[in-house]
């Protein structure tokens, strides 16, 4: 080959060298997710490199603690599977059980979990095996219903016992999800959202039922939902029942232009011909 065709070639690879693994991440990708850490009722397996006596399942208990041979019992609880396989290794190290052991650990079987409660598809526990966020826990608990509201709720146990709620708009959530918002689930929170509320369509309107309110409405939207008014149906004797803060409920007349409330029954009579 000449070497002017070698000399070229040499120049172009020595270009391409320095833009290897310098290539940008992609939007929502650059911050790696937090490792999984250990807590009580987790299954984890230690190997010792060239020792497989030493291999050992264990869960850890509600104390946060395994047992390991010769070591005893380890507090693992809130480690990583990484730096609770390094603790193992010191452990044995200074117990004079082997001068230099490589530990590595893998998990088995999880213990962390949260519960998805209110308007989803598939509401229950799940089990938290890899780092999961609200959107995610979403997902997996089969998405929202039809009947779900405008807020999700995370409640959480802090370490100290206190006890911190934080509500969120759900439509901001799941379509356009920010850290701030999209928070890692951890073990034991609960997820809940609640259904919207209702307002009732009764007599002669096209589609009779129930239908959340996710938004202000009048009287006329509030019928445009439920398929307008038939055409038996009288638009100037429509009647709202509502309960009022005692908890009586009152009849009154209704114009098109009227807001709802929740739980309001508009009811539509028949036209006095």
């Amino acid at each position: 080959m000449p070497m002017r065709i070698l000399f070229v070639l040499a120049t172009l690879v020595a270009l391409a060298l320095p833009l290897v693994g310098t290539q940008a991440a992609e939007p929502g990708t650059s911050e790696a997710e937090t490792p999984h850490v250990l807590v009580p009722s987790d299954v984890v397996v230690f190997r010792v490199l060239n020792q497989p006596d030493l291999d050992t399942e264990v869960r850890v208990d509600p104390s946060g603690r395994v047992a390991f041979p010769y070591v005893g019992l380890v507090e693992v609880s809130g480690l990583t599977t990484q730096e609770a396989a390094d603790l193992i290794g010191r452990r044995l190290r200074e117990a004079g059980i082997i001068n230099r052991p490589e530990v590595v650990a893998s998990m088995v079987g999880f213990g962390s979990t949260a519960s998805v409660l209110g308007a989803v598809n598939s509401p229950g526990v799940y089990t938290l095996d890899r780092p999961t966020r609200l959107t995610q826990i979403l997902a997996r608990a089969g998405g929202v219903s039809p009947v779900a509201g405008n807020t999700i709720t995370l409640r959480r146990t802090e370490e100290d016992g206190t006890v911190r709620v934080q509500t969120f708009d759900l439509r901001t959530l799941l379509d356009a999800p920010t850290t701030d918002q999209n928070l890692l689930v951890r073990n034991n929170d609960e997820v809940y959202i609640p259904d919207a509320p209702v307002f009732y369509l009764y007599g002669n309107v096209n589609a009779p039922g129930a239908y959340p309110i996710r938004r202000p409405l009048t009287v006329q939207q509030a019928l445009a939902v439920g398929g307008g008014i038939t055409e038996i149906g009288s638009e100037s004797r429509i009647r709202i029942r509502r309960e009022n803060a005692a908890g009586v409920v009152e009849e009154y007349r209704a114009e098109l232009d009227d807001p709802i409330q929740p739980f309001d029954t508009i009811q539509v009579p028949e036209r006095i011909f």
